[in-house]
């Protein structure tokens, strides 16, 4: 069962790297709020397309600053889908991690999240706790 949103996030792609002619490194910015505290997030993600089409996300990682100074840290795992003009649709599991005691929530919350990318590289993250 999902819980609440725990995660609200806009940003952008800033960086790709090709590894093999199925495999791609993406790292990414982006600014929004978890469990309802403004943040800043840097991540990357390793990508692979898989022969029915469809991609592999895993060793998806990043850290999370708060201007208070709070880090939550994340890795995450998923498989995502191309659509048209280049955008491409996640779903998948996240897990948070923190010395935050303001934000120790995050170290007992399994998380879903929904990503969606437009061809642009600008992103859109929510992640949902998983009850």
């Amino acid at each position: 069962m999902l819980g609440e949103l725990i995660v609200e996030e806009e940003g952008e792609i800033i960086g790709m790297r090709v590894l093999s002619e199925t495999d791609m490194e993406v790292s990414f910015r982006g600014q929004g709020t978890v469990f309802g505290v403004p943040m800043t997030d840097t991540g990357t993600y390793l990508s692979a397309l898989r022969p029915d089409g469809t991609l592999w996300g895993e060793r998806g990682q990043g850290i999370v600053t708060t201007a208070e100074g709070d880090v939550v840290t994340w890795t995450g795992q998923g498989i995502g889908r191309f659509e048209a003009g280049g955008a491409t649709t996640w779903r998948g599991s996240i897990y948070l991690r923190t010395g935050s005691d303001k934000l120790a929530r995050a170290n007992a919350v399994a998380g879903v999240y929904e990503l969606e990318i437009d061809g642009d590289g600008a992103l859109l993250v929510k992640v949902w706790e998983w009850k």
